[in-house]
């Protein structure tokens, strides 16, 4: 009997996409191929990588891939990033005539070492951003699931100094109520909602588990993908 290769889901398309345009940002940044100023600039290269990407996997004529920038997304009741709109750094989908049939939001972070020696201030402060950036994307999961299923998210991040990138950065940010600090994390898993208590900073209100695995091409060059499960 003839076995015949089918055509991956429009989700499963978005989800190889992602992970690809990632994988050759990370490794063109290692190279030197292409430099990262500033958020802005990751921004821009990472969105033509995925658009470039995401019109080869247009498999039918009513296939659509499409990419946005800075997507304004209302419904937003409170987060410790955003009040009332939120705006998420890139959004794709694959649309076609019955509408979008998968849909995506990536979240940016870049990291610029710091020219103060003592720059532990600004690494905390920066990875209390990162944990803002899970906290919008789970409001965007659970605004835009329907009966179909969920929207993939992402958080991407880059980073040049390889503090973010040791073994306390590695570990697993788990559901219990906890607090995070560049020493210990304290958690207690009989309650079903973590609060981040960053410093002084307000808690953030996490729902998922989340492994933070960077991967180093360079003293000064640290990749980090978390992909909402």
């Amino acid at each position: 009997m003839t076995s015949y290769e089918l055509i991956t889901s429009h989700q499963e398309r978005l989800d190889f996409i992602i992970k690809t345009a990632f994988d050759i940002i990370c490794k063109k940044i290692a190279s030197d191929s292409i430099t990262i100023f500033n958020e802005a600039s990751l921004q821009l290269h990472l969105g033509t990588v995925l658009k470039d990407i995401g019109h080869l996997y247009e498999f039918s004529k009513t296939d659509r891939f499409v990419i946005e920038l800075e997507k304004s997304i209302g419904g937003f009741a409170h987060t410790s990033k955003s009040k009332g709109n939120a705006r998420c750094d890139i959004a794709v989908s694959y649309e076609d005539e019955n509408g979008v049939r998968s849909l995506a939001f990536i979240e940016l972070k870049y990291f610029k070492a710091s020219k103060d020696q003592n720059s532990a201030e600004a690494t905390k402060d920066n990875r209390f951003s990162l944990f803002m950036d899970l906290e919008n994307l789970e409001k965007y999961r659970s605004l835009f699931t329907t009966p179909e299923g969920h929207p993939l998210c992402y958080e991407i991040a880059l980073a040049q100094n390889d503090t973010y990138a040791n073994s306390a950065a590695r570990s697993v940010l788990k559901t219990g109520n906890g607090c995070w600090t560049d020493e210990s994390r304290v958690k207690s898993d009989s309650d079903p909602t973590l609060l981040v208590r960053y410093t002084s900073k307000k808690p953030i209100d996490l729902k998922g588990n989340y492994q933070f695995e960077w991967k180093s091409y360079a003293p000064d060059k640290h990749c980090l993908m978390i992909k909402m499960q």
